[in-house]
C-alpha cells in the first residue's frame, strides 16, 4: 500500500496536518452515503493540494500569507484547500 510508512507530501501551513496518505485512504474508503469507493463517488474530496507557484512574485505572495519565519520551501511544497 502506498504511504504505509510515510505520509507523502504534507501541507506546509503551520498547524495543518493533511497529507497524501490521508487523501489516499479517503479515496480507497467506502462512501457512507452512496456505498461505493470514494474515488468513484460523486462526493467531493475533503481537500486538495496546490503546489506553491514557481513564478517568483506569486510565490512571494503565497509565502507572505503562509507567514513562516525563515521558510524556504522545496519546489514541490504544497498547500491544501480550505
Amino acid at each position: 500500500m502506498p504511504y504505509e510508512n510515510c505520509r507523502g507530501r504534507q501541507c506546509v501551513v503551520v498547524g495543518c496536518s493533511n497529507n497524501q496518505r490521508d487523501l489516499y485512504r479517503w479515496k480507497n474508503a467506502i462512501c457512507a452515503e452512496h456505498g461505493e469507493k470514494n474515488e468513484n463517488c460523486i462526493c467531493l474530496a475533503p481537500f486538495k493540494f496546490h503546489c506553491l507557484p514557481l513564478n517568483a512574485e506569486r510565490r512571494r505572495e503565497w509565502l507572505g500569507v503562509i507567514n513562516r519565519k525563515d521558510f524556504n520551501p522545496a519546489s514541490k511544497a504544497v498547500v491544501r484547500t480550505m
